[in-house]
């Protein structure tokens, strides 16, 4: 009975932990139409891929701008025009996200390819945890990386590498999170550079990218609070069954 207690009260911790996480408040997967199969699927549950040709509302002087629910995002600070593109088939984790995606490429070997990403009307002044998706499914075998940089708010900056033609074995293999502050107007700014010691093929892209919520601290020690009375109380049943 005392093994049962406490097998039975470490899988409902270990299942109220994993639930506190951060909520995703944005799920995006940019798709394109056409390929096979038709049209291009999300590789979110319940959410809708991005069409260049249903989502961007403004696409003109290299920016693209488009609303997902009450936030809207905006692409600028091309080289050359963004443009989509669909490798179609893939294999790996999570192979309709990463099939397609949003790209720059302004074929010139003698500047890095890059663009901007920033997402608005959210929180002001609040923390967010981005995950940018970033791998191409045409076959070469060598390693292509990234690097993100904050432009506007506060936060990390980092790197995602990808091998191209080798599919990630889990969602976040060649995926980066990054928590950023939104500023006073509740937005945040990254800027994706493409590889800098690679050729001019080696373009910038962008699968799809989600923004989560970050817990208040306070709830967090809310939580971890009924977490201890719930061990204690369970210690006491399990003296009371022996």
């Amino acid at each position: 009975m005392k093994r049962f207690l406490s097998t039975c009260f470490g899988l409902t911790v270990i299942a109220a932990a994993a639930s506190y996480s951060s909520a995703a408040l944005i799920d995006v997967d940019f798709g394109i139409g056409g390929g096979s199969p038709s049209p291009v699927e999300s590789g979110f549950t319940s959410v809708a891929p991005v069409y260049h040709a249903t989502a961007t509302s403004t696409y003109a002087a290299n920016t693209a701008t488009f609303t997902i629910g009450t936030y809207h995002v905006t692409f600028a600070d091309f080289l050359s025009a963004p443009g989509f593109r669909d490798r179609g088939t893939t294999t790996g984790s999570m192979p309709d996200l990463y099939r397609d995606f949003y790209y720059e490429n302004d074929n010139d070997a003698s500047t890095v390819d890059a663009f901007s990403i920033q997402v608005a009307d959210l929180t002001p002044s609040t923390a967010y945890d981005v995950t940018f998706y970033a791998y191409d499914g045409n076959p070469g075998g060598n390693t292509r990386t990234q690097t993100y940089s904050v432009l506007t708010g506060t936060g990390s900056s980092g790197t995602s590498s990808y091998v191209l033609g080798s599919p990630p074995a889990t969602p976040l293999q060649d995926a980066v999170i990054l928590r950023v502050t939104t500023d006073s107007s509740g937005a945040f700014k990254y800027k994706i550079q493409g590889d800098t010691t690679a050729s001019k093929s080696a373009f910038v892209l962008l699968n799809g990218f989600s923004v989560a919520a970050v817990p208040e601290p306070g709830s967090v020690a809310a939580f971890l609070g009924l977490a201890g009375i719930m061990l204690r109380r369970a210690g006491r049943r399990r003296s009371s069954a022996c």
